[in-house]
């Protein structure tokens, strides 16, 4: 009896925690532009990348990337001749995905450099 009841209890702690240990792994679809802030215009071949897979830009700027509730974030590689977003001194490279949304739009705008800033480094 009491090697029945302990087997119970392990093989019932062993569902708990099985259960608890599961991951939301449906996938997300996202979609955006990169874009020039000062001319709205797309930029092409930028990297960009929710933590996991990487994807870039297409000539007019746009990606598509599938990921799932894991992710966090979609970030991006900042492209030569435009500035870091900053945000309390760090770098602000990344906007949080919804996970409430199978679909979602994120596009980010980037600033161009200012040519003498671009120059001096």
């Amino acid at each position: 009896m009491k090697q029945t009841l302990f087997t119970f209890a392990l093989l019932f702690s062993c569902n708990l925690l099985a259960l608890q240990a599961q991951v939301d792994l449906r996938n997300l679809f996202i979609e955006g532009k990169v874009m020039d802030q000062t001319t709205g215009k797309g930029i092409p071949g930028v990297p960009v990348s929710d933590g996991y897979l990487i994807v870039q830009t297409n000539d007019e700027g746009n990606y598509q990337i599938v990921t799932n509730r894991t992710a966090d974030f979609i970030m991006l590689t900042i492209p030569s001749g435009y500035e870091i977003p900053m945000k309390n001194g760090l770098p602000d490279i990344g906007i949080p995905i919804d996970k409430t949304k199978e679909n979602q739009q994120i596009d980010f705008a980037l600033k161009p450099l200012n040519r003498t800033e671009e120059i001096i480094g």
